[in-house]
Formats: C-alpha cells, sequence, structure tokens
C-alpha cells in the first residue's frame, strides 16, 4: 500500500507542477489585464475558505474518501476543459472558481487517507517518505512544461492539466475504499490555546508572509521571461526548488534536535526578503538558480516546522483547526492578499515592482512574526512534547 501512497501523492503534485507555476503566465497569454488576473488570482484562495469546509463535512458524514476524491479529480478536469474553451474574462474566472471548488479537497484528503494507513501500520514518521515523491513529480512536471510548453504552445495548458486530472481520478482505485473519515471541527469555540492572543499574532504574521509566497509561485514564470530566459531554463528554475526541498525534508527532524521550531521558523521568513531583493536587482536569468536555495530551505521552515509549532501551540482537541487555520493563513488569506496587491501593481509599473511590493509584505511579516514569538516566549508553556512527535 505505500507504493501505491507514493504513485498517488506522485500524481497529485505532478498536476500542481503544472497548474501553479504557470497559471498567471496562461492568464496573460490570454491577454486578459493585470487587474483582472490580480482579481481571479486573489478571490481563487479565498473561496477554500468557503468549499473546504463543504468537502470536509461530506468526507465526514459519507466515509468515502476514494469516492470524494475521484469526483474531485473528474470535476477539476472538466472545469479546465471549459477553461480551454471559454474566450471572455467572466466565463474563465466562473470557471477558476469550479475547478478550486473541485481541486480543494484533493490534497487534505490524500493527505488523511495516506496518515490513516501510515497511523494503522505505527509509521506516522514515514510520512514525509511518502510526501517526498510529490516534491520530485512537482519539479518534473515544472521542469517539462517550462521547457516544451510556455515558450512554444501555451495553449496545450488547460488540456494538459484536464487530462492529468482524468489520469488521477483513474489512479484513486489504487487507494483504499473505505478509510476513517475527515473530523470537521469547525469553530464552536474560538479558544484554541491557554492564550489565544499570540496565536492570532503568529496568523496574521503567516498572512503576509503567505501573500509573499503566492506571489512567486504565480509572477516566477513571467518575471523570468521578462529576462529573456530560454524555456527549458524557466523549467529548470522552477523545478529546481522543489527538488531542493527533499533533502532538507529529510534531515529537518534532526535539526530540530539542536535548534528551537521559533527560530527555524524566523530563519524562514527572514530568508525571503533576501530573495526579494535579489530579484529586483538581477538582470542575468542564471543568477535566479542559487536564489532557489533560499526558497527551498524557507518552505521547509514555514511550512513543516510551521505546521510543528502551531500542533505545539492549540489544545490537542483543537489539533485540526490550528492546522486548519495555519493553512488558511498562509494559502488562502495570504495568497488573495498577494495577488490582488500584485496584479495591480504589475499593471501599472513592471515585474521589479511586484518584488518590491514582497518585500514590503515580508518585512510587516517578520515584524509580526518576531511580536507573536515574543507573546508565545511570555505565555504559559503549552503541554510536553517533542517537535519529532509534532512532524
Amino acid at each position: 500500500m505505500k507504493t501505491k501512497l507514493k504513485i498517488y501523492n506522485f500524481g497529485v503534485y505532478l498536476i500542481s507542477g503544472v497548474i501553479e507555476p504557470f497559471i498567471a503566465a496562461y492568464l496573460y497569454h490570454r491577454a486578459f489585464g493585470g487587474v483582472q488576473i490580480g482579481l481571479m488570482l486573489g478571490t481563487l484562495p479565498l473561496a477554500l475558505m468557503v468549499f473546504q469546509p463543504i468537502w470536509s463535512y461530506l468526507s465526514d458524514i459519507l466515509h468515502a474518501r476514494r469516492i470524494l476524491l475521484q469526483i474531485a479529480c473528474l470535476g477539476a478536469g472538466v472545469s479546465l476543459v471549459g477553461l480551454g474553451l471559454v474566450d471572455s474574462f467572466f466565463a474563465t474566472f466562473l470557471l477558476g472558481l469550479v475547478l478550486v471548488f473541485f481541486r480543494s479537497p484533493i490534497v487534505v484528503i490524500t493527505n488523511a487517507i495516506t496518515l490513516d494507513y501510515l497511523e494503522k501500520e505505527s509509521s506516522i514518521e514515514d510520512f514525509s517518505l511518502i510526501r517526498l515523491w510529490g516534491s520530485v513529480s512537482f519539479a518534473i512536471s515544472s521542469f517539462i512544461l517550462g521547457s516544451y510548453v510556455v515558450e512554444n504552445n501555451m495553449d496545450i495548458f488547460p488540456w494538459l492539466a484536464a487530462g492529468l486530472f482524468f489520469l488521477q481520478a483513474a489512479i484513486s482505485f489504487l487507494l483504499p475504499k473505505e478509510a476513517k473519515a475527515v473530523r470537521f471541527s469547525g469553530l464552536k469555540d474560538v479558544r484554541l490555546a491557554e492564550n489565544n492572543n499570540p496565536l492570532i499574532w503568529f496568523l496574521v504574521a503567516i498572512v503576509f508572509i503567505g501573500a509573499t509566497a503566492s506571489i512567486s509561485i504565480n509572477y516566477q514564470t513571467i518575471y523570468l521571461q521578462s529576462l529573456q530566459a530560454d524555456a527549458w531554463l524557466i523549467g529548470l528554475i522552477i523545478g529546481l526548488q522543489a527538488i531542493l526541498e527533499v533533502p532538507f525534508m529529510l534531515i529537518a527532524p534532526a535539526v530540530l534536535k539542536r535548534v528551537s521550531m521559533e527560530k527555524l521558523i524566523l530563519f524562514g521568513a527572514l530568508l525571503l526578503p533576501i530573495r526579494w531583493i535579489s530579484y529586483i536587482f538581477i538582470d542575468n536569468p542564471y543568477w535566479v538558480i542559487p536564489t532557489q536555495l533560499l526558497h527551498s530551505i524557507a518552505t521547509v521552515c514555514l511550512i513543516v516546522v510551521g505546521a510543528a509549532f502551531i500542533d505545539t501551540k492549540v489544545a490537542k482537541q483543537w489539533r485540526a483547526t490550528g492546522q486548519g487555520l495555519y493553512t488558511t493563513a498562509m494559502f488562502s488569506v495570504g495568497a488573495s492578499l498577494g495577488q490582488y496587491l500584485a496584479g495591480s501593481v504589475y499593471q501599472a509599473f513592471h515585474i521589479q515592482a511586484v518584488w518590491g511590493l514582497s518585500l514590503v509584505l515580508g518585512v510587516i511579516g517578520i515584524v509580526l512574526l518576531v511580536m507573536s514569538l515574543r507573546k508565545f516566549n511570555k505565555a504559559t508553556p503549552p503541554e510536553p512534547g517533542t517537535a519529532s512527535e509534532a512532524i
């Protein structure tokens, strides 16, 4: 079963490597304006706040995760077929919402199925080893698309993504037919921890940091095109950032035995402004390659370690809600903030101004992060638990 789970995770992130780095480039290829694209890319992550609870509730009452994954993959594929057929921005926007609706539960339910199996096998620690295949597939698909599609035939983008979703629906038959349902904890009690104040400040900081990460994902291809980078180099640079995550994911548990989670999260956040400053001044695309190392380290610090940190700061009965809030702050609210602002800035100025915006947002996030971590240190310590257990 572990092999089947690795194959499925490989497929999930193979699709992510097609959609996430290139959706903005595809929309600009369709000749939509910067404000329109900012509106679309900013609204779609916010839609996750509505759609995710719906899927969680269905998963909870139906006890049919594999079927829900198949429905989600088929629906996402159909929406992408429609995206390839329509011309107007309004229709594209609506189909984008449909795509987000069907795509929103795929990673969540995939992780739940994987963790269910590993828990039964008493091998939760193997989760990162399965997730590694996602990083590898993301690198492969983004490199291939960047090398052979962006420069020559961007019109194939929705059809390629649709085909991969249909293939993923078929691969879903490899998964267990029944699994323990996802429990949607809801928000009946907003007091997630002994002291909610530092937690709130921490999540606000992650919103600003997440905004810069979202801008990077959606505008890096456009940035590299502005530097006259060859198609193969665009694919290499985008794929490299995922491949470099692999060794850092492997060594993260060992590092956490020597360095606190707070320091690692702050370190990851501090690396991002260095990246944005570099982008402002770089005029040769080859110099972008070493900056991908900054991205990979920051990703592990903010996503892997950040998730573990949240797990230590909320009460055990609110563990799922804490993870959900962290994901929403970074990939929903933060992503929306970044895309709304970046679209307008790009249309009014140029791509370097987008990185200037990222720098400002990142600095704000770091200041708020330092404030929240200080508040955490002054607060009553949570229940004892090791970092390695949290991961």
